[in-house]
């Protein structure tokens, strides 16, 4: 029989799922997802390896660790090598099982080689191996992977909305302080041309450069206290090292749900600012 599926990864309550607009998933979903994809493709890229090679025992390790998040080619690889006994013990049972669990994503053709290896069995078995393979669907599945590993999405949460300090958006900040001219990009696209009287120089393409303000695009994971927890840089232009730095320092308002404290992904936009200095006169003077 297939090795439990009991992983370490804990079953996730997506906070993401009390948020009133589905572009607020991406961020948390991506991350989480992304996660779970790397550890695959380096298990399975490890696996594919010692398959390639014949080291059929340490494919087989490999393509059952993969297995336990749900990996499609690692149901597909661990039929095939229990179907022709490549670093295990041969058994047709397993082969049904896992191909069954590979067709459940549609996987290449393995529910093609479910039916076709179900064809084989005397009528009187097939009902049985049938059952049997719901009962594995239903205990190592797909709905139990979703289930386990991927935000759930409570649809009647959809209709309220995260508040912070009673507004439904932060308010826009403004910091005072100068921006130094190391925190400006430059931009060297545009050129001029310069005439020369020297043969040797002729005319001559001259580079310009201007300086370009910094202005940075990012998530950020809010704490239920409101201070920033994680971010993620989605466009960043010019040096904004330091604004950055200093918004990871300045908490936010913390964010309810419902009147209770929750955690919270928002984009935020963040750039430099110029302004004129207004100089008040007395009239008296």
């Amino acid at each position: 029989m297939p090795p439990d599926y009991q992983g370490n990864v804990k079953k996730t309550e997506s906070v993401l799922a009390c948020l009133p607009r589905l572009v607020r998933y991406k961020p948390l979903i991506f991350g989480l997802i992304c996660c779970i994809s790397v550890i695959c493709k380096a298990d399975v890229f490890s696996a594919d390896k010692y398959f390639a090679e014949k080291q059929y025992n340490l494919a087989f390790k490999a393509y059952s660790k993969a297995a336990k998040f749900g990996n499609a080619h690692s149901y597909y690889r661990l039929a095939l090598m229990h179907l022709h006994g490549l670093g295990v013990q041969q058994d047709g049972v397993n082969a049904l099982i896992y191909f069954s669990l590979a067709a459940e994503y549609n996987f290449l053709d393995a529910q093609i080689r479910v039916d076709t290896l179900l064809a084989k069995l005397p009528s009187n078995e097939q009902k049985n191996i049938r059952k049997l393979l719901d009962q594995s669907k239903s205990s190592l599945g797909k709905t139990l992977i979703d289930e386990r590993y991927f935000p759930v999405l409570i649809s009647e949460h959809l209709s309220e909305r995260v508040s912070f300090g009673g507004n439904l958006k932060l308010n826009t900040i403004f910091r005072s302080g100068a921006i130094d001219d190391d925190d400006f990009e430059l931009d060297f696209t545009d050129s001029f041309t310069t005439d020369s009287d020297d043969d040797f120089l002729g005319n001559v393409s001259m580079p310009t450069s201007t300086k370009v303000p910094p202005y940075i695009i990012l998530d950020a994971d809010i704490n239920k206290n409101g201070s920033i927890r994680t971010t993620a840089i989605v466009q960043n232009i010019g040096n904004g090292a330091a604004i950055i730095d200093d918004f990871k320092g300045s908490p936010t308002t913390p964010p309810t749900f419902k009147g209770q404290s929750t955690e919270f992904i928002e984009r935020f936009v963040m750039g430099s600012a110029t302004f004129k200095r207004i100089t008040f006169i007395d009239e008296d003077e």
